[in-house]
């Protein structure tokens, strides 16, 4: 996708410089730049997009937690294995050796790589599938001073049957997975005050536009219009 769930595009982020200086914003991109590639594994996505209450997966679907990974891998026999039933079978997407590729699970894995920060550019086409895992959207919001800069991600290699799990920069480009889950009734923009970070599906309930400012009558900026408390009571 190159849009959130509520019809807001993501950035589309080619460049080095400009992904590097994304900060606190999402941003999308094919491997290697070649689009060709997104057209096989997908597009790779910042931590930021991931976390985003705007939603990167459809309707009913969401990047799943790290606790529903681990249970995909408890019922593949564990980390030491499931990567080999996760993995597409043979070596057409896959490098040799793919140790142990059966694809039992039908999940049908590809090695998409994944883009580093700085000058480390992508890398792991073939080689490796790194998947994000849903992050608290608070925290990485509440991140401005870096405080909460990693999520952990599943890696999948070539070289072995395992699944490894990594705290990543939330800088870095990985591939998304949706997992399917039940509809939560809820107001689903967030320019409203009813809004609801947990709902997927909109039911009508917003009604009152959002008016940020301070909220507090005992603090010079006060704004009697305000709503919503964007912390500038001083």
């Amino acid at each position: 996708t190159t849009s959130y769930r509520s019809g807001q595009e993501i950035p589309h982020t080619p460049d080095e410089g400009e992904w590097n200086s994304l900060g606190h914003s999402g941003g999308y991109c094919a491997y290697d730049n070649d689009e060709s590639n997104a057209d096989t594994y997908g597009y790779l996505y910042n931590g930021y997009t991931t976390g985003s209450p705007l939603g990167v997966c459809p309707q009913f679907s969401a990047v799943p937690t790290l606790e529903e990974w681990d249970a995909l891998i408890d019922t593949l026999g564990g980390p030491e294995v499931a990567g080999g039933a996760l993995k597409e079978s043979g070596t057409d997407h896959w490098n040799e050796p793919n140790t142990g590729a059966t694809n039992s699970s039908g999940f049908t894995a590809l090695p998409g790589g994944d883009r580093g920060t700085g000058t480390l550019g992508f890398m792991g086409l073939n080689e490796g599938a790194v998947f994000w895992t849903q992050p608290i959207y608070d925290e990485l919001n509440d991140a401005v001073g870096g405080s909460y800069d990693v999520i952990q991600v599943k890696l999948i290699s070539s070289e072995s049957l395992a699944v490894s799990q990594l705290p990543h920069s939330i800088g870095r480009a990985h591939s998304v997975r949706c997992l399917r889950s039940d509809g939560v009734l809820g107001c689903t923009n967030q320019n409203f005050s009813e809004y609801n970070p947990l709902a997927n599906v909109d039911d009508g309930s917003c009604s009152t536009p959002s008016t940020i400012g301070c909220m507090d009558p005992l603090y010079h900026e006060y704004n009697p219009i305000a709503n919503v408390d964007d912390g500038t009571c001083h």
